[in-house]
């Protein structure tokens, strides 16, 4: 009965912390450790710890995590070509092909004297291998429509650990 007294007499300290916590009550909460006992403590994280262990095989490890999502870089040029000739005539009906794809989530484009750039930012949860080959089909069904003098898009893929794949080679249409 004594014990349960004293344990008792604890769970009311470890309340008055929750509630200090809650208010933010600093200096309060400072003066009130000095009425737990290092004992009590320790017996907390230890059972802290006891109730964790059991949680611990619901974490999600993986060898090699996917922290960033992947991303397409598609560079195509027009020798002599304006920017706002490249912007309308190749950048947006580029754009508005790759936006119809599953797993693009975002699309940033740049279009300067004679090239153009097109970011295509993929899902976390995207297969950046299909979404590349699904791009690179739609890039060669488009490319017959394109001006002439405009170069075959090259289609990189940009992964978050490795190095730029190159996966389409630059023909010139004549």
């Amino acid at each position: 009965m004594v014990l349960f007294l004293r344990f008792e007499k604890e769970i009311d300290v470890i309340k008055k912390y929750a509630t200090l916590i809650e208010n933010n009550n600093i200096i309060a909460l400072l003066d009130l450790k000095k009425h737990l006992p290092t004992f009590t403590i320790i017996t907390l994280f230890v059972l802290l710890i006891l109730c964790g262990i059991p949680l611990v095989h619901f974490l999600n490890v993986e060898l090699n995590p996917n922290g960033t999502s992947s991303s397409l870089s598609i560079r195509f040029s027009w020798y002599g070509a304006e920017p706002r000739v490249i912007e309308q005539e190749v950048t947006s009906k580029l754009e508005a092909l790759f936006a119809q794809v599953q797993g693009v989530k975002d699309i940033n484009s740049t279009s300067g004297d004679g090239s153009g750039n097109i970011q295509v930012t993929l899902d976390k949860d995207a297969n950046a291998d299909a979404v590349r080959f699904e791009i690179s089909t739609l890039i060669r069904q488009a490319w017959p429509g394109l001006p002439q003098g405009v170069g075959f898009p090259q289609l990189y893929v940009n992964r978050p650990n490795q190095e730029n794949e190159r996966t389409l080679s630059s023909v010139k249409k004549q």
